[in-house]
């Protein structure tokens, strides 16, 4: 006597996959827009230097890079620079930890420049300000200044 094998299918896991798939896709969006900002460092009221320059930031899908150049600054000096939520006249939270934001060393001709990238993607609402400080860590005080606003 032969057995008879019974055999169990399941038409339809292959239709429901491919409908997990599509449904689990249909959530895939354009990866988002990126956004270049540039702006001119001001000199801060009170400042013991007339430091200017600029700052450049492109807030990317992933991460966020930024850039700073100074000049009018003392030869060998070193200066701190930050990033913060807000504007020059209200300054909020730092964008990233102090070690974030490597030194600017001052070259014999006065100028200096550092970058810095962001691991993540920050709000491209804004606005930001960038600041540069008398202390290597960005804090004491406030040589100069830039609103970096998004759109603007």
């Amino acid at each position: 006597m032969m057995k008879q094998r019974h055999r169990f299918r399941l038409p339809h896991v292959g239709f429901f996959g491919v409908v997990l798939i599509v449904g689990a896709c249909s959530g895939i969006t354009d990866p988002p827009e990126i956004v270049t900002v540039e702006s001119t460092l001001e000199v801060a009221d009170g400042a013991s230097e007339s430091i200017t320059g600029s700052v450049a930031m492109v807030i990317g899908e992933r991460q966020t890079q930024i850039g700073i150049g100074v000049e009018g600054g003392t030869e060998d000096a070193v200066l701190g620079w930050v990033v913060r939520n807000g504007s020059c006249s209200t300054t909020g939270e730092r964008l990233g930890p102090a070690s974030a934001f490597p030194s600017i060393e001052i070259d014999t001709n006065g100028a200096g420049d550092a970058q810095t990238v962001l691991f993540r993607r920050i709000s491209p609402a804004g606005p930001y300000a960038a600041e540069v400080s008398a202390n290597p860590d960005g804090t004491g005080s406030i040589h100069a200044c830039a609103d970096l606003v998004p759109g603007s």
